[in-house]
């Protein structure tokens, strides 16, 4: 936990869990839509891997992070890409607000609030560039699992998933994507984010940085769906994803 932890206070978390989540959502205008979103997590083990270091009250905090997370509220989206899966230009925005009650038969109470929006644009022939902007706010009772953090195959590729967390998470990346030959294209990309106890705490001169090159092997033709292989870096790793379609 925390924007400034090292690598040796890495520990592995195992959780047997269910979870669900939904939205439905109505056209309201043009490329708008609005509808209610529900999202239930059961998690019913979490322990610490037998090859991690315990800490002092490493039971107590475990055993407060088991139980049900239910939680209901309203997301908005607007969908303006030409491919959803491949965007070449236009616009995608989406944010939810969902109220996480014990009275919606869960064990914790908290607020989630998250914004989503990219922006594509060609650059020059068949340049692609992509744009990136999201964050996640929790805050209340919220267990160690469900913070908001950083990494992972789509955000902040240069570090693993969950490498920093914390209530609230603020990313920005951007991404160039360009033709090589036949099938195949390429990638480069970077990006910074930073978690932080909330909004008020973040510190610009806090934000962690990552960069990376991608292969792109184009598997569908038809719908434009790629196969990609991405190589990212970080101040204190580097990672290798395979993964279809892009990273947003």
């Amino acid at each position: 936990m925390g924007n400034e932890t090292s690598l040796s206070r890495e520990r592995t978390l195992n959780t047997l869990n269910i979870q669900f989540s939904t939205s439905y959502l109505f056209r309201v205008w043009k490329k708008w839509y609005v509808g209610p979103a529900y999202d239930y997590y059961n998690y019913y083990k979490v322990e610490l891997d037998g090859d991690s270091r315990s800490y002092p009250g490493d039971s107590l905090r475990l055993a407060n992070t088991q139980g049900r997370q239910s939680g209901i509220g309203i997301r908005v989206s607007m969908e303006g890409r030409d491919n959803r899966l491949n965007a070449r230009h236009g616009l995608y925005f989406d944010a939810s607000y969902q109220l996480f009650e014990k009275a919606l038969g869960g064990n914790f109470n908290y607020q989630y609030f998250q914004f989503d929006a990219r922006y594509y644009f060609p650059l020059y022939r068949k340049i692609t560039v992509a744009t990136l902007l999201r964050s996640e706010s929790r805050q209340g009772d919220v267990p160690l699992q469900s913070m908001a953090f950083l990494g992972g195959d789509y955000f902040m590729r240069g570090s693993y998933l969950g490498r920093y967390r914390d209530n609230v998470s603020l990313i920005a990346q951007t991404e160039a994507r360009f033709p090589i030959f036949w099938i195949f294209g390429g990638t480069l990309f970077g990006g910074m984010g930073q978690v932080a106890t909330d909004y008020s705490k973040i510190d610009l001169g806090s934000f962690h940085g990552n960069y990376g090159v991608g292969l792109r092997l184009k598997v569908d033709s038809a719908h434009d769906v790629n196969l990609r292989f991405d190589m990212g870096f970080s101040g204190d790793q580097t990672l290798f994803i395979m993964n279809f379609s892009e990273a947003f």
